[in-house]
């Protein structure tokens, strides 16, 4: 006997679709929010230049780049049900490694942008270079500029 589930494949389809969507806009919505916190004093560096950046199978979604400083901010954003963890820090941390703009002379701070979310434990692993935005501290920036509630 067959069962015809094709109905279900096309749900789940578009599921995937639309999560994909959603998930490259909610990093279209964070690096704008990068942009408005360049302009308050929530960041240590003062970014004329933001984009994503690759290299091989490496992939940072967001990279902001201050030359004056120099200075550099590295950011992830995250559309999963999952809380981020410590292995996204440790992960972000290492790919940042392989970013080469001026290795020897750049201050460095890093970006969390998460739906979901952090696990309990993250914000003991991390130090002041590090940002964490879940979705209302994200919200804020819109809303007042800087993320500060």
């Amino acid at each position: 006997m067959f069962y015809n589930r094709a109905d279900e494949l096309d749900a789940l389809r578009a599921e995937h679709d639309r999560d994909q969507f959603v998930g490259a806009t909610f990093e279209d919505v964070c690096r704008e929010a990068l942009w408005k916190l360049t302009t308050t004093d929530r960041l240590h560096g003062s970014y004329g230049a933001v984009g994503r950046w690759w290299y091989g199978e490496q992939e940072i979604d967001l990279v902001a780049l201050d030359d004056r400083a120099p200075s550099v901010l590295f950011g992830e954003c995250e559309w999963t049900t999952s809380p981020i963890g410590t292995g996204l820090v440790e992960q972000l941390q290492e790919k940042a490694t392989e970013v080469r703009w001026k290795t020897e002379a750049r201050e460095e701070e890093f970006a969390l942008f998460s739906k979901a979310g952090f696990e309990d434990g993250v914000t003991e692993q991390i130090d002041d270079r590090w940002h964490l935005f879940d979705l209302q501290s994200l919200a804020s920036v819109f809303e007042s500029g800087d993320g500060n509630e």
